[in-house]
C-alpha cells in the first residue's frame, strides 16, 4: 500500500515540474518577443531620423558673442 502512495505522488510532482516548465517555455518565448519587437522599432525609429551635415568651415562666432561668452565653455 506504501508504494501505491509513492507514485501518486511521483506522478503528481512530474505533472506539476511539466506544468512549470511549459510555463516557464512561454514567459521566455513572450521576453524574446518583446526583445525583438523593441529591436526593430528602436531600429526603424533611429533609421527615419534625418541627418544634416554641417560644414564645419562655414561656422562663425560674432566679436560681441566671443565677449559675452568669455568665462564659459561652449559645447555643442
Amino acid at each position: 500500500m506504501g508504494k501505491h502512495v509513492a507514485k501518486k505522488e511521483s506522478k503528481g510532482s512530474k505533472k506539476g515540474l511539466k506544468i512549470f516548465g511549459i510555463i516557464l517555455l512561454i514567459i521566455v518565448l513572450i521576453g524574446l518577443g518583446v526583445g525583438v519587437g523593441g529591436y526593430i522599432y528602436i531600429r526603424n525609429s533611429l533609421g527615419q531620423m534625418q541627418q544634416v551635415d554641417i560644414d564645419e568651415n562655414a561656422i562663425e562666432m560674432n566679436d560681441g558673442v566671443k565677449e559675452a561668452l568669455n568665462g564659459y565653455r561652449v559645447i555643442a
